[in-house]
């Protein structure tokens, strides 16, 4: 029945109520249930890094490290955006052409207009004006077809969070890239680059058009940090038995809960007060995100053939 159930294509959503897995869960012992999530979490790991090795072994290190980052600052609603754009512009390319790869950037996404030009405002209009420069003289080499054009979606973004502004980080990268690359390193050494990491005119504006804000904005968030080591850098060290890295990943905080998180949640623990110890770390909900990709994707039986709730009874066992 779990073969069956593991071939079975994945559906979109899984419906946000608690599932049959429920009930056995709940006459757990805690430490019964935190192993078994470890277990999880322990294993998205090493799938995470075999995925990563057919990566290296097809673009090599520093491709697969670039498409990682561009993924991992196109969050949820703008990850493939990122991942085509980082793909069409590859860090090989752009590292010979340093000094343009900003405008290279910010063009080929498709930021980069006539219009943009018109509505921008004060030191906006400057920036962009410095960018065009460099565009038309080697946008021929770059700009999409129109039918090519990379899918942004900009509704219901945080300001601070604008695609534009992730560009502006991905360019910044690039003018460091060595330095970057050497700080993956380690563990510590990530944090340390992108505390570092900053922007004249990013610093202070939200987008290409908008006014200056005296607030002082990173480039790139601590979640977004830590989802860049949690899903891209440590992986591979923690399916190596890197004892550091496993104490790195257990103690490291829970980013902002989001929606396969809290349903994964709500079907294994129930709306109760008591799933909320499960989503106070990083590693549960990798753990949660694993179990519902595994099972709760998987079911189109409405948890009713589903075999978590009976593999759970063994691990009890």
């Amino acid at each position: 029945i779990t073969r069956e159930a593991l071939n079975m294509p994945l559906i979109d959503v899984a419906d946000a109520h608690p599932g049959r897995c429920y009930t056995p869960l709940a006459g757990m012992h805690e430490g019964n249930v935190n192993a078994l999530m470890l277990e999880a979490a322990r294993h998205r790991a090493q799938v995470k890094a075999r995925r990563r090795m057919r990566t290296v072994d097809v673009l090599g290190e520093e491709e697969w490290l670039w498409q990682a980052l561009a993924e991992t600052l196109g969050y949820r609603p703008n990850k493939l955006a990122m991942t085509l754009l980082a793909q069409r512009l590859p860090i090989a390319d752009l590292c010979k052409i340093s000094n343009d790869a900003e405008s290279v950037i910010f063009g080929a996404a498709g930021f980069l207009s006539a219009e943009i030009h018109n509505q921008a405002v004060g030191d906006s209009r400057d920036y962009l004006r410095s960018l065009w420069e460099t565009w038309w003289r080697v946008r021929d080499g770059y700009e999409p077809a129109q039918e090519r054009r990379i899918p942004w979606k900009l509704s219901g973004i945080r300001p601070v969070n604008h695609p534009q502004r992730r560009l502006a980080c991905l360019a910044r990268v690039v003018s460091r890239w060595k330095e970057f690359s050497k700080a993956c390193k380690t563990i510590s050494g990530v944090k340390l680059f992108f505390e570092d990491l900053d922007h004249p005119y990013w610093n202070h504006h939200y987008t290409l058009k908008s006014k200056r804000s005296e607030r002082s904005l990173a480039l790139i968030g601590a979640d977004r940090v830590s989802d860049f080591q949690i899903n891209h850098l440590l992986p591979v060290r923690l399916a190596a038995g890197d004892t550091a890295a496993w104490e790195f990943y257990q103690k490291a905080p829970a980013p902002a809960l989001n929606e396969k998180v809290d349903k994964a949640s709500l079907r294994l623990f129930g709306n109760t007060p008591e799933r909320k110890k499960y989503l106070r770390k990083a590693w549960q909900h990798q753990a949660l995100l694993q179990i519902y990709q595994d099972f709760c994707l998987r079911d189109v039986t409405e948890c009713e053939k589903c075999p978590f709730p009976e593999q759970l009874a063994q691990w009890r066992g």
